[in-house]
């Protein structure tokens, strides 16, 4: 994991990175520490890994940030490039493609590019957004950071951007967009790049990859071949990372994503994996042993259970929480998250593995059928089957889910009214109805980013997620709905990719796990600190919400009961738990 920071014309300060990690996470830990300082330019970085410690610098052009890519290898073969690092090869691409060369790369990076010759700084982030960039301009200094607490003193933590929290909860807490909390301080998005002119300060954002704009053509003759190259995607995925040489851990549910990479990994690796596993003793309704055991006698593998009963929604808020530089909606299962990597920690592994992302780009929707790529008589029979799955009946299914989206182009059913507002102009692009529903799930990558960023490092581990791989999301664009939902059957490429490595209970299991009894369970036994809290109502301040403190007031008791009574309730809560933590460590809030 790497963190940076740097700028142009920025003072030569004692800018203290090892100092500002310490306290931020609140850990005590040596960082590796780079620095790099030219006339105008100065530059900060540090990792938990020695090796990971790469930049380029010559006289007309310097490379720094963040880096991980998963095609290099690939890279250095097709243009003889020998030894290369992964910053002298994106140079070569640079030098030879210009800008362009992004779309050569596969895999992580948050990237800054000094070019002297053109007199530009391109601040670049790669396609699905796995790295986070952030920046912004003051009088004639360019700044830019891996993180907003690195560049903190560019702005006031208390005078807040009001369009800010607009945009988190149209976006259903997504933050895959150019405001930040702050005022003048932005984020580079997801396949973007910033091109700022050294001269007079000018720049503008560009937009270089769009998953509407991929080519729909793949030469497979059926669906055999289409899943044994997911299969093969998958696999690579999982065998791409830098981490090769160390013993890895594995988030393990009962489910079939998780589930999917632990028997790939056994099968098709030479990685040594380590399974994790949430337990449930008291709330057994959550618990999905009889799952994971199965799994785990079929590979003859050791077991690790922890018990999670005591990881509800706000368990130990507000004592046990802490300051971060940004909102985050999983923020209020952070009991959980921290138990599972204390476990972790305490085996003394740093990488930890799983299965996220594979529900947003795999489960489907039944508006595949809209592609016209089956016969009537079958396109009826899935329609009832469908039906009779969601308890509607057959006009309800064919009006709501064939019929307006037909209709309008822009419309997805079962998502989020503000959501399809917002992204209106990108869904009307998607040719296929069968994608529509994928490129709006590209945002919630931006979901990992508590788990990662915030968390992760308190423990010294670095997450990796080998479904959120552009390789695989570009295959997944392009093959027909039909593999994807199959009947009543969701994520129907991965079963047929895993059917014969996985336990067949878990590949036939179509219902997943629900966790509301644990929810309840956190809300119930720590309800009075929550309350008092919660309480004060500090959303109602935010212009944009429209609420007042006696109504906040009455979700939070709704929802206390049981009742979820505002679909953004999550998102409401995420924010006033947020406020209260800058509150409460830097005094009063203004929004502007």
């Amino acid at each position: 994991m790497k963190w940076y920071y740097g700028g142009i014309n920025i003072e030569k300060q004692n800018y203290d990175i090892n100092e500002k990690l310490n306290l931020y996470y609140n850990i005590k830990r040596k960082f590796y520490v780079n620095k790099y300082s030219t006339s105008n330019t100065n530059y900060f970085e540090a990792t938990n890994n020695e090796e990971i410690r790469e930049k380029v610098n010559g006289d007309n052009l310097i490379l720094l940030g963040d880096i991980n890519i998963k095609n290099v290898q690939e890279l250095k073969e097709k243009y003889n490039l020998g030894n290369k690092n992964n910053y002298e090869v994106v140079k070569f691409l640079y030098e030879s493609y210009g800008i362009n060369f992004t779309n050569h790369l596969y895999g992580g990076f948050s990237l800054v590019i000094i070019d002297y010759i053109k007199n530009k700084i391109y601040l670049i982030r790669d396609q699905l957004g796995e790295k986070e960039l952030y920046w912004g301009i003051r009088e004639n200094k360019i700044f830019f950071g891996s993180d907003l607490f690195l560049i903190d003193d560019f702005y006031n933590k208390t005078m807040l951007n009001s369009e800010y929290f607009k945009l988190y909860c149209e976006n259903l807490a997504y933050t895959d967009f150019t405001l930040t909390p702050y005022k003048n301080i932005f984020r580079v998005n997801s396949a973007s790049y910033i091109e700022i002119n050294m001269d007079n300060f000018k720049y503008s954002e560009n937009k270089y990859w769009r998953l509407e704009l991929v080519e729909e053509k793949l030469n497979l003759k059926n669906e055999e071949e289409y899943v044994d190259k997911f299969k093969q995607l998958l696999v690579n995925s999982i065998n791409d990372s830098a981490y090769e040489n160390k013993y890895k851990a594995l988030a393990l549910s009962g489910g079939l994503d998780s589930t999917a990479i632990f028997a790939m990994t056994r099968k098709y690796t030479n990685s040594k994996v380590k399974p994790y596993c949430a337990v449930f003793e008291e709330l057994s309704v959550c618990d999905e042993r009889q799952y994971i055991d199965e799994t785990m006698k079929m590979y003859n593998q050791e077991y690790n259970y922890i018990k999670c009963d005591d990881c509800g929604v706000l368990v130990n808020y507000p004592e046990d929480y802490f300051y971060t530089s940004e909102p985050h909606i999983n923020v209020l299962n952070k009991k959980f998250v921290e138990k599972l990597y204390s476990k972790i920690q305490e085996d003394n592994i740093q990488v930890l593995y799983d299965g996220f992302f594979a529900d947003h780009i795999l489960t489907g929707n039944i508006i595949f059928l809209l592609d016209k790529r089956v016969s009537r008589k079958e396109k009826w029979r899935i329609i009832d089957e469908f039906a009779g799955t969601m308890n509607l009946n057959f006009v309800e299914i064919l009006y709501r889910y064939l019929i307006l989206p037909k209709i309008d182009r822009g419309y997805i059913p079962e998502i989020d009214h503000n959501l399809l507002k917002t992204n209106r102009s990108d869904l009307v692009k998607v040719r296929k109805y069968s994608n529509k529903e994928m490129v709006l799930q590209l945002k919630a990558i931006s979901s990992k980013l508590f788990g990662d960023k915030e968390v992760a490092p308190r423990y010294n581990i670095e997450r990796v997620h080998p479904f959120i791989d552009r390789r695989i999301i570009e295959f997944l664009y392009c093959i027909p709905g039909e593999l994807k939902l199959n009947g009543q059957m969701s994520k129907y490429i991965l079963r047929q990719a895993v059917k014969d490595i996985v336990p067949r209970a878990i590949v036939k299991r179509i219902n997943k796990t629900q966790h509301v009894e644990l929810t309840q369970k956190g809300l119930r036994d720590n309800w009075n600190k929550i309350f008092n809290k919660l309480k004060v109502g500090r959303i109602t301040k935010i212009p944009y919400i429209t609420i007042t403190k006696e109504e906040w007031i009455e979700e939070l008791l709704k929802f206390r009961s049981g009742q979820i009574p505002n679909d953004k309730m999550y998102i409401y809560l995420s924010l006033e738990v947020w406020l209260q933590q800058v509150e409460d460590k830097y005094g009063n809030l203004e929004f502007e």
